[in-house]
């Protein structure tokens, strides 16, 4: 049946679409990527490893309602099914989304010395995962009960309502919190974490009643076990402009992302409150932002967070413009507020085309690390490139890191090189160089990416959307 119920809702969907084609608005892009990885890169010529993906989005708009298709495809198959309705009624807008993927986890061998590792794309995918030709299906050889097939793995429903100037937001999961991300391991000796990963659902304590190895003892063990989680939100402004903002959460995390293979999803719903001792309902987080208070010429933000069994954090943060040159923010951070001790002290100035953020880690009046970015536009007048230099030092380290990107534009073909010096003891030392190639032509759309670093080159990538 788990096999079934994609291919269902695919054909419905696609079904749908057919009989309302006179009425429908269909758009969507479809993505192939190619990416390459040496196998070694101690010499001129080697093999490579290689991984193809290609992903095809679609959107059917049918008298208001928005029907949404996102396949993804590679060597080992379809690695996901996203399914998706939504539509707007008055002031409510509702999006409900089924999620299929199978278990995917890094194989890297231990000789390899790598960890599992994340990179956001920007646009909610996931630009790196672990080495790509160690990226492997869980469950298809190493007799689990998952046998590494498709299978549902979350519905999501998110609500939003704008009734006289007041926001309710309710998101609604309902998912397999056993079900491994590309963070997990196949076992604890690949990449040497207690639990073989990261992703263990567990939002709580180890002491806590709600641990989930207070349960069962095991954190991901791949047999579908489907919880329910909510998060719910309520914003709002008054007269004078001040934005107060709540967010509660019931058995799900808002500030954690929940992963299938090249996506993610904001909300991850707690293990604990599935387990057969732990609680049905459990609060998990609860959050008060206020915004946009103006005292003179200051503004001032606050918020505070309230846990389980951990004491109330929360930050104050003050900004002010000098004299319209530049932007000065202060920001107080404290891990309990109630003991009016400030753990974390953040001073930033910003104006056009330079920033510094001078951070000091334990608040003891001490700048512990400093950060000064300057930004510029080389020969604005004619055939203008981007020019972005980031330094970070750190107290005691002398200079840290320093980044150089240079952007340049031409006829839609952007060019950029990005450069990163590392500290290495004695001094700055070139550590890697990452090259750049856009193009956009029409609805076509070309990118190309290489890497190097001390060790040589450590991977390509070329990709080509076509966008309908």
């Amino acid at each position: 049946m788990k096999r079934l119920a994609p291919a269902l809702l695919i054909g419905f969907f696609l079904a749908t679409g057919l009989c309302w084609t006179g009425w429908a608005d269909v758009t969507g892009m479809f993505t192939f990527d190619l990416s390459l990885t040496p196998q070694t890169n101690s010499q001129e010529s080697v093999p490579f490893f290689f991984d193809l993906q290609s992903n095809l989005q679609v959107h059917i708009t049918i008298s208001g309602m928005i029907f949404g298709l996102d396949l993804g495809f590679g060597i080992t198959g379809l690695e996901f099914t996203i399914v998706s309705i939504g539509t707007n009624l008055g002031a409510l807008t509702i999006k409900d989304e089924f999620v299929f993927a199978p278990p995917f986890g890094c194989s890297a061998p231990g000789w390899l010395g790598v960890v599992a590792g994340l990179s956001d794309d920007g646009d909610g995918g996931i630009a790196g995962q672990c080495p790509g030709s160690f990226v492997s299906p869980i469950g298809s050889s190493d007799g689990l009960v998952n046998d590494g097939a498709i299978g549902f793995v979350k519905k999501r429903v998110d609500l939003q309502l704008d009734i006289a100037g007041i926001s309710l937001g309710v998101l609604a999961l309902f998912e397999d919190v056993d079900f491994p991300d590309i963070h997990g391991a196949l076992s604890e000796a690949l990449i040497g974490l207690p639990d073989g990963g990261d992703h263990d659902h567990d939002h709580f304590l180890p002491a806590d009643l709600y641990f989930v190895g207070a349960h069962d003892g095991v954190v991901d063990n791949q047999t579908p076990s489907f919880g329910f989680g909510a998060i719910l939100s309520v914003s709002g402004q008054t007269v004078s402009g001040i934005t107060v903002t709540g967010t509660t959460g019931l058995c799900a995390d808002d500030e954690v992302n929940n992963r299938i293979k090249k996506r993610k999803f904001l909300g991850e719903v707690n293990k604990g409150c599935v387990s057969e001792t732990g609680p049905l309902f459990a609060f998990e987080v609860e959050r008060l932002h206020i915004e946009g208070v103006q005292i003179g010429g200051v503004r001032l933000s606050t918020w505070l967070e309230f846990r389980p069994l951990v004491p109330v954090s929360g930050a104050l943060e003050l900004g002010f413009s000098l004299a319209g040159l530049a932007e000065i923010e202060a920001l107080f951070e404290s891990d309990n507020v109630l003991t009016f001790v400030i753990d974390a002290i953040t001073l930033s100035l910003t104006s056009s085309n330079f920033s510094l953020v001078l951070e000091d880690l334990n608040a003891d009046l001490q700048i512990d690390r400093t950060t000064a970015q300057l930004t510029l536009t080389l020969n604005p007048n004619q055939n203008p490139a981007g020019f972005v230099s980031t330094t970070v030092g750190e107290m005691g380290f002398g200079i840290l890191s320093q980044e150089l990107e240079l952007t340049v534009t031409r006829a839609g073909l952007t060019i950029a090189m990005g450069t990163l010096f590392l500290q290495n003891g004695s001094g700055l030392a070139w550590d890697s160089t990452s090259f750049t190639l856009s193009a956009q032509l029409n609805i076509l759309t070309f990118s190309a990416d290489i890497a190097f670093d001390t060790g040589g080159l450590q991977s390509g990538t070329l990709s080509v959307s076509v966008s309908f």
